[in-house]
């Protein structure tokens, strides 16, 4: 990012396995809790009383990712004090990652399914199921499938009509829409941006599935995460007295395409770096999707690999990281107690090959 365009991280917030906000989380990490199984998942708040009225029609529709992203979001908003900023809608951007594939749990038919076996005691009567589906299943079931059911309740809720986009993905979607919202900010084309990131892998069919697809590194289980940033110019924030917590530094995203992945990971982790004028290998603390990412950087004794702790959450641990690592550089440690340095780059690594980064730096 161009210095005489600074770009500071105002609010954030990271909902996670081990509860809501960044305390909650980072105190878990610092006393070495695990989640406590495949299907570590998070309770999901629900924001009923916190909706205004004339939105509580749409929050019905929000999924369990949703759920997890709004709480994000509007903690972030609230610390950055973004809705008393006095801003256009039109000048507050929103981009958001997603990704939520539990719907393979089957959950929403148990209740129906249960009937028509007698509690599993028997195969289906179909009419019987039939009946019971149409008393027993939320008739918004399909609705609640939609991702972008969480960027519609947001956008009308905090004003956020500027500059946007949605993307979903396994990995890397939750640090590139933050990068696109620095550049946004930075660029003029929105005043103030709202960024995030949400996934939840947490539920049993999807462990199942994550676990025979082998892309799940050994030790990590399926988790559900959300991770929440207010982005604005330095002078911006500095001018209205807000605190900035981190500023962002770097971003760049990649492709391994047909060549090595490892090699993508070092060439965009030096892209991000050099948008401020640093080697990866100065960078004070790095923090990784996997040890092979962290091993791609050089990451060595600086690197640090939550997602072990956290779980696999796709675009929300890439967003927990990026919230966790900013944390670290403000408060000048890590979770463990070990130094963190004035600078921290998380890169992240799907599973296609594409490569995401974003480079940190202390505000102040």
């Amino acid at each position: 990012m161009s210095p005489a365009r600074a770009v500071a991280i105002t609010g954030l917030d990271v909902v996670a396995w081990p509860g809501h906000g960044v305390d909650a989380v980072w105190d878990a990490l610092a006393a070495g809790r695990r989640p406590a199984g495949a299907s570590a998942t998070v309770p999901e708040p629900w924001l009923r009383h916190q909706v205004p009225a004339e939105l509580e029609s749409q929050a019905k529709f929000l999924n369990g990712a949703s759920q997890l992203a709004a709480h994000a979001i509007t903690t972030a908003v609230l610390a950055a004090r973004l809705d008393d900023a006095g801003l256009p809608d039109d000048r507050k951007g929103f981009f958001a990652a997603q990704v939520d594939p539990t719907v393979i749990d089957f959950a929403a038919y148990r209740p129906a399914m249960a009937d028509a076996t007698d509690g599993f005691r028997r195969a289906p009567d179909l009419e019987q199921l039939n009946a019971a589906s149409v008393r027993k299943m939320n008739p918004f079931y399909l609705l609640e499938t939609l991702n972008n059911n969480a960027f519609s309740l947001v956008s009308a809720w905090h004003g956020l009509r500027g500059a946007n986009t949605s993307v979903s993905g396994w990995r890397t979607p939750g640090l590139a829409v933050v990068g696109a919202a620095a550049r946004a900010v930075a660029r003029g084309d929105a005043t103030a941006a709202v960024a995030y990131g949400a996934g939840r892998n947490g539920g049993p069919v999807t462990t199942m599935e994550l676990a025979r697809l082998g892309v799940l590194p050994a030790g990590t289980v399926g988790g559900d995460a959300a991770g929440a940033f207010v982005l604005e110019t330095l002078d911006a924030a500095t001018a209205r007295g807000a605190s900035p917590v981190a500023i962002v530094r770097g971003a760049a995203t990649g492709s391994a395409g047909r060549g090595s992945l490892a090699a993508a990971v070092r060439a965009t982790a030096v892209a991000a770096c050099g948008e401020a004028g640093l080697a990866v290998d100065a960078v004070g603390s790095v923090h990784g999707d996997t040890q092979a990412t962290l091993d791609a950087v050089g990451a060595g004794d600086r690197g640090r690999l939550w997602r072990t702790a956290l779980g696999e959450a796709g675009p929300g641990g890439d967003a927990a990281d990026l919230v966790l690592a900013a944390t670290a550089v403000a408060r000048g440690r890590r979770p463990d107690g070990t130094p963190a340095g004035t600078t921290a780059l998380v890169v992240a690594a799907g599973f296609d090959g594409q490569v995401a980064a974003v480079l940190l730096g202390r505000a102040g």
